[in-house]
This record gives C-alpha cells, structure tokens and sequence, in this order.
C-alpha cells in the first residue's frame, strides 16, 4: 500500500491488482458476475478480498485509476509441476496414467496466454472490475479436449465425491477482453507446454 501511496498519477495510467475468483463463494448456484457479492470460503479468498479493499482505498486516495482482476484457476507453461492442474497436464503430455478426481467439475479453466491477452486490454478498458476466466466445460471436457490436442494415450482413472464444483460465471466481460468468448482448449498454450516438457524430458535422458 506504501508503494501504491508513492506512484505518481501523472506517470502511471492504471494499477491493476491479480486478485482470484475464490473471493465469490464457489457453492452457490447463483449467476456469477462482476457485481455479486463477495463471500470467500476459505482463508486465501479472505485474504484477497482484504486486499482488494486496501487496493481501491489506496488508488481512490492517490487518485491512480484501478482494476481488479479476478483470475480463475490456469494452465500453461511453468504452472505448477509437482501438484494439481499442473501436475496432471503434464503427465498427460507425457502418456502417464493419470487418476482425475471429481471430472464434472466446472472450473472455468483458462490459459496463461489469454489471461495475459485479457490483462492487457483490461488495461486499456474502462473497467473497474474484472473475472478472468474460461468457458464453462467440465474438467473431463476439457482433459479429454487436451488429451486430443498433444495426441495422449494416457490411461485415465475418473473418480467423484458425487459432489462436483459448478461455477456458473456470466462471461460477458472476459468475451469483450478477449474479443471473443473463451474456448475450451487453447492451441498455443498447449503447444507451448508440449515443447517445455518434451524439451526437459530430452535433457533428463
């Protein structure tokens, strides 16, 4: 917040906060736009809606324009590589047999390359608020989509808790971000993924 306090709104043109869509609360059933009402349910949204606030108090008392970018979960190149998303992606580029647990869950899965797209013209937009997230396939859709892409092989185990997470987010901003609406799978993160672990594989032998 200090450093915020020291820009200069004469040299900066906005400052945009990376918050997360864990700040809305994920069991509700209810349309997810812009305007609903935060209510996070665990510590890290808590967290982010803290910062939030501090963020907007702090732009509005520097009179520095603001935006907050409320990233969903992403894939791409160097995202995490021991656990999770990023850990199962990898694998099924590799034709690991993969275990994916709870695979009618809707996350709004979207790509470091369009998330990198949409920030940039959230820079530009006039928007105070903004979800950055991807369409509203399950997470077997989107694997078996990727599992087309880098042409797998990987023998999948799909297990559920009979209690899958469905996201139902309004995507009219991220579509006008992006200029279109989010699609399932995108083709140059995917392939730039192939090369990374194709490239470390070979280095590895």
């Amino acid at each position: 917040l200090g450093f915020i306090r020291c820009l200069s709104p004469q040299r900066l043109s906005k400052f945009i906060y990376i918050s997360s869509t864990d700040v809305y609360n994920y069991k509700s059933t209810e349309t997810i736009t812009e305007q609903t009402k935060t209510a996070p349910q665990n510590l890290y949204g808590l967290s982010k809606v803290f910062a939030e606030m501090c963020v907007i108090s702090s732009c509005q008392a520097a009179k520095i324009p603001y935006a907050i970018a409320r990233l969903g979960p992403a894939y791409g190149v160097d995202t995490d590589k021991t656990l999770g998303l990023g850990k199962l992606l990898r694998d099924l580029i590799s034709h690991k047999p993969v275990i994916v647990k709870n695979g009618d869950n809707q996350l709004a899965l979207l790509s470091l390359n369009e998330v990198a797209e949409a920030m940039v013209s959230l820079a530009d937009a006039n928007l105070k608020i903004a979800n950055i997230i991807g369409c509203d396939a399950s997470l077997k859709v989107f694997v078996k989509a990727f599992c087309s892409q880098v042409n797998s092989n990987s023998s999948t185990d799909w297990q559920s808790d009979g209690n899958p997470i469905k996201l139902n987010f309004k995507r009219t901003i991220i579509a006008e971000l992006l200029g279109r609406m989010p699609a399932i799978i995108c083709p140059s993160a995917v392939a730039q993924m192939q090369e990374q672990v194709q490239a470390e594989s070979s280095i590895t032998k």
